[in-house]
């Protein structure tokens, strides 16, 4: 079950409400895939079909697009042998083209999913100036800066379940 997670700014006031986590139907990798764009789609197939039995990790994690300047939702998802993982774009914008989220889009990199946490969260936008991919990930979805004021640290609260 999944969980449901507010994120609030106590300077610009501004929140936001998403979903993280995996419910139920994401138990199967026909399901999994319709969460991500075609061109994510074709290479977790191409990689699924690699292994002998694909295994696999999904979640929806936080992460922060510098596009819109907001948390959303994104789909992640990692093979457990190959160690391979690709992560969804905004699910608002796009985050502009895809190709920009790394090696992760090619299935290139065991490096893991686009993240902020090596950067300074108390400087103006942390997570984005020096972060590659547009869609950001949170770490562990803790709180970071607002991506609309970067004025203040963003609170978190769990609000409730899905599945």
């Amino acid at each position: 079950m999944g969980k449901i997670r507010e994120f609030t700014c106590p300077s610009c006031q501004k929140s936001w409400r998403i979903n993280v986590g995996h419910g139920l139907r994401h138990a199967t990798l026909e399901n999994v895939i319709q969460a991500f764009p075609p061109e994510i789609q074709q290479k977790i197939k191409e990689t699924a079909a690699k292994e002998q039995l694909p295994l696999f990790e999904f979640h929806y994690s936080a992460a922060l697009c510098a596009q819109c300047q907001a948390v959303v939702s994104v789909p992640v998802i990692r093979f457990l042998q190959t160690g391979k993982q690709y992560t969804g774009v905004c699910p608002d914008c796009g985050s502009a083209n895809s190709a920009s989220l790394n090696d992760d889009l090619n299935g290139d990199s065991n490096s893991g999913i686009p993240n902020c946490s090596n950067q300074d969260r108390t400087a103006p936008n942390a997570g984005h100036q020096d972060c590659e991919s547009p869609v950001c990930i949170t770490p562990d979805d803790t709180a970071c800066l607002c991506p609309h004021c970067g004025k203040a640290q963003l609170s978190v609260q769990d609000t409730g379940n899905w599945d």
